[in-house]
């Protein structure tokens, strides 16, 4: 009998540290994971994809971290509020967003907790904005 447990482990390692799902066309893919934390905090996951003639890896990653904080900031507020499971934006679009006036500056303060690359530069973050009440501010 083959011992195939440490290719599995190799696997399950790859998979757990690589962007699962992202949109071909360079587009956004945010999704409010884990959601609420608590009544003041929330975090949202967003994948950014570097444009085709970013050269170097550097530029490539940068690239592709800012397009996953642009869309989570305009995907945000949308999300905070259950109205949508997941948003698909490009990050032109995002730049363009209106955010409402109670959490605008809740959300440009928020931060990045964790960001992961894969081999073709695209990231994923974890967003987190938090704020005293924020989940009453974004209801309300």
């Amino acid at each position: 009998m083959k011992n195939t447990s440490i290719p599995l482990l190799l696997l399950l390692m790859t998979a757990c540290n690589t962007p699962q799902e992202r949109p071909a066309d360079g587009s956004c893919l945010v999704t409010p994971e884990p959601g609420w934390v608590n009544s003041s905090t929330y975090r949202l996951r967003s994948f950014g994809q570097p444009s085709q003639d970013a050269g170097s890896l550097v530029k490539r990653r940068t690239q592709s971290e800012e397009n996953a904080l642009l869309c989570a900031q305009g995907a945000a507020a949308e999300l905070m509020t259950g109205s949508a499971k997941h948003i698909v934006i490009q990050p032109a679009q995002a730049r363009n967003i209106k955010l409402p006036e109670k959490i605008a500056v809740y959300i440009k303060g928020g931060q990045i907790v964790k960001k992961t690359c894969d081999h073709t530069d695209a990231c994923e973050i974890i967003f987190e904005i938090s704020g005293e009440r924020l989940k009453e501010k974004s209801s309300g």
